[in-house]
């Protein structure tokens, strides 16, 4: 087990830490206890999407694993269409590096795992195509 002397906290940013993780819009804070840099093979993220926010992201370089601890909204995928509801207990999972939209119609409390694992303070910031 590593030691970390502390924890990186993003708030009113973008969602993601890597090359190719893009957003349009959101309001959400991310504490990010795993990273890269852990040799653990992924990296988990404890992420709070506030309340009335919609956030647009595209993760061209990684699979995500989305359980919603508390809170709700849903999930749109950009490229069908489909919107599906988010609330306590649910889970996504991303293997196809798709463009979605997550809307918050309380504050979403999500545990987050990416693969490969984020790095610490790196990113593109941008907007994601909606087609």
């Amino acid at each position: 087990m590593k030691r970390r002397a502390n924890v990186i906290t993003f708030t009113n940013g973008y969602h993601g830490l890597t090359v190719g993780a893009l957003t349009v819009t959101g309001d959400w804070t991310s504490h990010r206890p795993l990273l890269r840099h852990e040799e653990m093979g992924c990296s988990f993220h404890d992420t709070t999407i506030r309340a009335g926010t919609e956030t647009c992201i595209w993760y061209k370089n990684q699979l995500e694993a989305v359980y919603c601890v508390a809170g709700g909204g849903e999930i749109e995928d950009l490229e069908t269409g489909q919107i599906h509801p988010i609330g306590d207990g649910t889970l996504y999972a991303l293997n196809g590096h798709e463009r979605h939209c997550l809307r918050a119609r309380e504050d979403m409390r999500m545990s987050c795992v990416f693969n490969p694992p984020s790095p610490a303070r790196r990113c593109t910031i941008g907007r994601a195509p909606t087609h």
